[in-house]
């Protein structure tokens, strides 16, 4: 994975109060590293400079951080888990910030490439330098890895040293070039006017790209031209994190991946049986019907000719079942998974079979957003008797319609209503069903649009789930969820509910969350840490509602 720098430079505008919004903005997106530039006030400008030189001068001095409130601003991106590093155009200036605060990282700019003293003194403190490129040309640059002995952590990036950069002044290519000159990490510090040439680079495999950061691009300074703005920088911190720059190109490996495969069946047509058959029977594939969507085999995947080694009935979509025989399961594992509570999801329509084959006691109806309106009638009708010794749970559609996720607090009112009017339903069927069992029936939910700040929706959403409960007796559990979510035949980041970082807001819900440990296993991967100990965390949450339910 490339790691994403976002420059911040002198965009404060020498404001400190903006330097540490900047900061904290950062660190609320998860771009985890971060650049000051440092200069000490005193002689740093020679008295004797051209006009342009004045301009710059007087510029730079206009929004100059003391050393103090670069040494706070460094004290803070650190308790905040960002990782930063400074820039510096001097050994005086570097000596100076070191002896009281010490960066993560070193920063050498182009202006200063061939400084070797600077980047020898740099290197005695056993923290990464970086070192920008622009402006030397080849000759320059052999000089550079000749004279520096660069570490594995250092860095030296290419760049083109305009502000900002037009579209084509930088060459890709070169990062190749850069690998074979210097035996550290090599990265690119971008100063174009379009920051998806960012792109090119991480097909390039950089290990580190440096792009300017700005709080607002109408604000006024020597960089914003040059810079991205938070929306930008997240989107290039996606590109960066994702790891398909490093994929093998060997084809002979490429497979469908599970959400290409559901659409394939969502979208593709199967075989489906125009009438019923007995175990046994001989199948024409031309009596079949070909209908979308796929639930069974694809059409076009058989031949002339079927057996089936078990009974089929008319509009049943033709699976695998009917033509390979299936585990016989024992006894004992059906009652161990009694022991274990362990649950199997359903749909209405196949909760008779499924629990014809496995007789547990633990089911959990997930529902769609159409289900919902039928669901409470269909149970009394249909299922009531033969329900009294089961435990349920009830899991709440994802969405309100084909196009909308749930969103019980959703700014559009339209949206806001169906998706009480979903959870209302929901509520009811559940109501029935602890009447019918005399168990607590959790509602499981997956509430994963974020709208406002998340205090805002955590605070809300456990106003909700509280309202609910002092109602009807009925406790909804948010569960976990991944980083990237499959909705609507795609991936979707999420926001809420799959990272640790929000573990606080999750200890104010009433009944806790349901702990979906595949979900968390996914948001932790995304993040880079560690499974297990998010897992551990989040375990009090999880017993939290398993002792509330039994008490319920």
């Amino acid at each position: 994975m490339t790691k994403l720098i976002a420059e911040i430079g002198i965009n404060h505008l020498g404001d400190e109060d903006k330097l540490l919004l900047m900061i904290e903005s950062l660190a609320k997106n998860r771009i985890n590293s971060c650049k000051l530039q440092y200069r000490s006030p005193d002689n740093f400008f020679d008295e004797s400079l051209e006009m342009g030189s004045t301009l710059i001068s007087d510029e730079l001095e206009s929004v100059n951080l003391s050393l103090p409130t670069t040494v706070r601003a460094i004290k803070f991106a650190q308790s905040l888990d960002i990782e930063i590093g400074v820039s510096f155009f001097r050994v005086q200036d570097a000596k100076s910030l070191i002896d009281i605060v010490l960066p993560d990282y070193f920063k050498v700019p182009s202006a200063e490439a061939l400084n070797f003293d600077l980047i020898e003194f740099l290197q005695g403190f056993h923290r990464p330098v970086y070192v920008s490129t622009g402006g030397l040309d080849y000759s320059q640059l052999k000089t550079l890895s000749e004279r520096i002995h660069f570490n594995k952590d250092d860095c030296v990036m290419y760049c083109v040293a305009n502000y900002p950069a037009a579209l084509g002044a930088s060459i890709p290519a070169y990062i190749d070039a850069y690998r074979k000159l210097f035996n550290c990490k090599v990265g690119y510090s971008s100063h174009d006017i379009f920051w998806e040439i960012n792109i090119a680079f991480l097909d390039r495999n950089v290990d580190i790209i440096e792009r300017h950061f700005t709080e607002n691009k109408e604000d006024k300074g020597l960089d914003i031209s040059t810079s991205s703005d938070l929306f930008e920088l997240v989107k290039l911190q996606q590109f960066c994190s994702t790891n398909v720059w490093s994929y093998s190109d060997d084809i002979a490996i490429k497979s469908p991946n599970q959400g290409e495969l559901q659409n394939l069946k969502d979208l593709g047509s199967g075989y489906y049986f125009k009438s019923s058959y007995p175990k046994g029977s001989k199948v024409k594939v031309k009596d079949l019907l070909i209908k979308s969507p796929c639930r069974g085999l694809k059409a076009g995947s058989l031949n002339d000719e079927v057996t089936l080694v078990r009974e089929a009935e008319t509009g049943e979509p033709l699976s695998l079942s009917h033509l390979t025989a299936g585990v016989s399961l024992n006894s004992t594992i059906l009652h161990k998974s009694d022991e274990l509570q362990l649950s199997l999801p359903v749909r209405l329509h196949d909760y008779a079979k499924i629990n014809n084959i496995f007789s547990i006691r633990n089911y959990e109806w997930h529902l769609s957003y159409a289900e919902v309106e039928y669901a409470l009638e269909y149970i009394k009708n249909n299922l009531r008797d033969g329900i009294g010794n089961k435990k349920f749970s009830i899991h709440l559609p994802d969405y309100i319609s084909p196009n909308e996720l749930i969103d019980p607090n959703s700014p559009n009112e339209d949206i806001k209503n169906r998706s009480n009017a979903v959870i209302t339903k929901v509520e009811e069927v559940a109501v029935e069903l602890q009447q019918y069992t005399g168990s607590s029936v959790p509602v499981v939910g997956s509430f994963s649009v974020l709208n406002n700040s998340k205090e805002s929706f955590y605070s809300s959403l456990s106003d909700m789930i509280s309202e609910i409960y002092e109602k009807n007796n009925v406790k909804i559990l948010p569960q976990f969820l991944p980083k990237l979510a499959w909705y609507f035949g795609g991936t979707v980041k999420l926001n809420v509910f799959c990272d640790i970082k929000d573990i606080n807001y999750f200890h104010r819900l009433p009944f806790g969350i349901c702990l979906d440990t595949a979900h968390c296993i996914m948001a932790a991967n995304f993040h880079k840490e560690n499974y297990s100990n998010w897992i551990k965390q989040l375990l009090p949450l999880y017993e939290k509602a398993s002792i509330s339910l039994e008490e319920g």
